[in-house]
């Protein structure tokens, strides 16, 4: 599936808006569903940011700029703090969902701050909150707990 390089009259949003559900909801799947190569992958991934920056208002833009630094800051806090490798014990144990008093007793985090990083990282998609104050690790959770990308944040 490649993707034309040329703009292309505006289409169906609600068919766009419903092909990239699909690819947040299941991005292997979708991807091989239409046969989707490393290319058109990076492309899809530059077209995506590119599109959401132009759909910016100006403040917006503003925010995402002033806050950029936010993502690299929260994951050191998590993973330093062990949110991520308690949200990871608490799934591979079979324990179901972490809850916020545990986070704030494993971690040593005041409750405004703790509140404050698990809402950030959830919103960027780094743990689950299934209910309120139940937290869950998920794929990239996981990911930021393996040893190896944590030497990498924090050092």
């Amino acid at each position: 599936m490649a993707l034309s390089s040329s703009p292309t009259p505006v289409g169906d949003v609600d068919a766009l808006i419903a092909q990239l559900q699909a690819i947040v909801a299941d991005p292997k799947r979708f991807a091989a569903a239409a046969a989707i190569d490393d290319i058109t992958r990076q492309q899809l991934k530059q077209l995506t940011r590119a599109a959401s920056v132009a759909l910016e208002e100006p403040f917006e833009t503003v925010q995402r700029l002033a806050y950029s630094p936010l993502p690299l800051i929260t994951t050191r806090i998590a993973q330093r703090h062990g949110i991520f490798a308690t949200l990871v014990a608490g799934s591979q144990q079979g324990q179901g969902p972490v809850s916020f008093d545990a986070l704030k007793e494993a971690t040593g985090l005041q409750d405004a701050v703790l509140e404050s990083v698990l809402d950030y990282l959830g919103s960027q998609g780094m743990l689950s909150e299934p209910v309120r104050g139940q937290y869950v690790a998920i794929g990239l959770t996981q990911l930021m707990a393996a040893p190896l990308l944590q030497d990498a944040i924090i050092h």
